[in-house]
């Protein structure tokens, strides 16, 4: 018989190290890791066939084998995006699904389809102790960038959002200006009385407002920023990136400035969106939007460099609200140049090129006095005859001084409402590069997310815009500081 002494028990101090251990694992185990820095970056109407096309001819200006920094990362999803009340979003209620967790009707932001203001991924990153910035390549009241910050029952409510936007307390904004400052919306509907400027209002919650690359870089981290563009097109946004004028900060530039004026111990929560992909689409300019890809991306590579710094405490996702034109891409027939090519001799965006129809229609050109302008703005070096057939009658239809005008229900439904001339170059230089355009408008088609960091198995597979809150609140915030999507 053993003896009790003999017995082999456990030491005090070995019990306190088994001890240590069980309770540590379990601890562990119940405390994921936080997503301490978060980008959420949105590519407005940008489906997959926007980001290949964008691929295309991305490897026509350097190496073959260059790809979007978007899709170099791991973990790849679909995401459905229909709204409360159809089967195709705009981007008010998508951006209230990205930002609040919740599906609404088109044209609200921030609402419930009931019309009850619902808590967003900013307030929830705010009340965690978290810096914030929101920013867009167009105005910053359009619905994307809005439904981050704004509760309105209409997206066209610009003034409203605008002072919405000034009483917020995001540390910084970037990219476009807004519309609300505009005569028409600063006038009261009810009283006739002129209201104050967003602007004004913006500076006295205490906003720095800077305008230009140099007062850009100047700035220190501290206080609430709003950079923008000395020069905006006419609706408050950057202008196209194949336009943009070097004097001009580009998408990626307020990105990185964003980074360094938000980072801190608490962490941030970064929303970027290349908005004007959504417009170019809407034009069926497909080389103007995919050098918007581009811009895009290369804020993409912006924070991706800083994910490589923290990656630890890191997540970066990167989808769409909602893909636009219905774009496809197919193999480019009876053509021996390369894919991409066409897309990258295109010089202007649909709307500059607005500018040289005005001046054809001013001088009175004929189409054969026009064609050599026209050739060299969209690269046609070979037209076929098929091609010079479309390009007359489109001139003819959009200029009305030049013989043999063609009006009415043709131009309709070839063109809908947008410029014949213009519509019919870019679907040349598009066709030439294999990609066709089904729509004018949004469709209802997923459309892709790419992520990498924190939690970023969380986005894998078919998922729903709501879900992408979902997972960056799961990912960012820890569990006792969630808080359940419901209205305020």
């Amino acid at each position: 018989m053993h003896s009790f002494r003999s017995r082999r028990w456990l030491s005090p101090f070995m019990l306190c190290a088994v001890l240590a251990f069980l309770f540590g694992s379990g601890a562990r185990a119940a405390e994921p890791q936080r997503a301490k820095y978060v980008f959420l970056m949105i590519g407005d109407g940008m489906g997959s066939a926007q980001r290949a096309a964008a691929t295309r001819m991305l490897q026509t200006m350097g190496s073959g084998t260059r790809r979007l920094v978007m899709d170099t990362l791991p973990v790849r999803g679909t995401v459905t995006t229909n709204s409360f009340d159809s089967s195709v979003t705009d981007s008010a209620a998508a951006a209230t699904a990205l930002a609040c967790g919740r599906k609404t009707r088109r044209g609200v932001l921030g609402m419930t389809a009931d019309g009850r203001a619902l808590k967003n991924i900013v307030e929830e990153a705010r009340d965690a102790g978290m810096k914030v910035g929101i920013l867009s390549s167009v105005s910053l009241d359009h619905a994307t960038p809005a439904g981050f910050y704004a509760h309105q029952p209409s997206r066209d409510d610009y003034y409203e959002i605008d002072v919405q936007l000034a009483k917020s307390n995001v540390d910084y904004f970037g990219g476009g200006s807004v519309r609300g400052v505009r005569s028409k919306y600063l006038k009261n509907r009810e009283t006739g009385e002129k209201r104050p400027s967003p602007i004004d209002l913006a500076r006295q919650n205490g906003f720095t407002i800077v305008t230009t690359r140099e007062a850009l870089q100047t700035l220190k981290p501290g206080g609430k920023v709003w950079a923008c563009n000395h020069k905006t097109d006419r609706n408050g946004a950057l202008y196209y990136e194949i336009d943009r004028p070097a004097d001009h900060v580009s998408l990626a530039e307020f990105t990185r400035k964003g980074i360094e004026l938000l980072e801190n111990p608490r962490g941030f929560f970064m929303m970027v969106e290349g908005g004007r992909i959504d417009w170019a689409c809407h034009a069926n300019d497909a080389a103007t939007a995919a050098r918007d890809v581009i811009a895009f991306d290369e804020a993409v590579a912006e924070a991706l460099a800083f994910y490589r710094e923290h990656p630890k405490e890191t997540l970066m996702v990167v989808t769409a609200d909602h893909e636009t034109g219905g774009m496809s891409i197919e193999n480019t027939v009876g053509r021996e140049t390369s894919a991409g090519v066409s897309l990258r001799n295109q010089k202007m965006s649909h709307v500059t090129f607005s500018q040289k129809i005005a001046e054809f229609r001013k001088r009175g050109l004929t189409f054969a006095q026009a064609l050599p302008e026209i050739c060299r703005v969209f690269g046609f070096q070979d037209l076929t005859r098929n091609e010079a057939e479309q390009l007359k009658d489109a001139y003819c239809m959009s200029v009305p001084k030049s013989v043999g005008a063609l009006r009415g229900s043709k131009a309709f439904r070839l063109y809908g409402t947008k410029d014949p001339l213009t519509t019919a170059c870019t679907r040349i230089v598009a066709q030439r590069d294999g990609i066709s355009w089904k729509t004018f408008s949004h469709t209802g088609v997923p459309v892709p997310v790419t992520v990498i960091g924190v939690g970023q198995e969380r986005f894998a597979g078919r998922i729903d815009s709501t879900d992408i809150y979902k997972s960056i609140v799961q990912a960012m915030l820890p569990a006792r500081q969630q808080s359940v999507t419901t209205a305020k």
